[in-house]
């Protein structure tokens, strides 16, 4: 796996926030912005990240979600 793809990404349009540390499934961009390589950042952490780089213009109620499951065939179903 790519160590770069590892890390906290954001999807700003729902304000949610995933932990990627595994190939299990990696963010489809442009939904999902990296916000570090750094896959142990806190959520405080992670809202200051996202504020100094103006991935969203409040990041106060960013929380986390859990990775979606894969369905037989490495799909998410995202794509439906």
């Amino acid at each position: 796996m790519d160590p770069t793809k590892i890390g906290i990404y954001l999807k700003a349009a729902e304000g949610k926030l995933a932990r990627v540390t595994s190939p299990y499934w990696l963010p489809p961009a442009p939904e999902w912005a990296l916000v570090t390589n750094d896959p142990n950042v806190t959520l405080t952490e992670a809202r200051d990240i996202i504020a100094s780089r103006g991935l969203m213009k409040d990041p106060a109620n960013v929380c986390w979600t859990a990775l979606p499951l894969l369905e037989e065939g490495g799909s998410t179903g995202e794509d439906r």
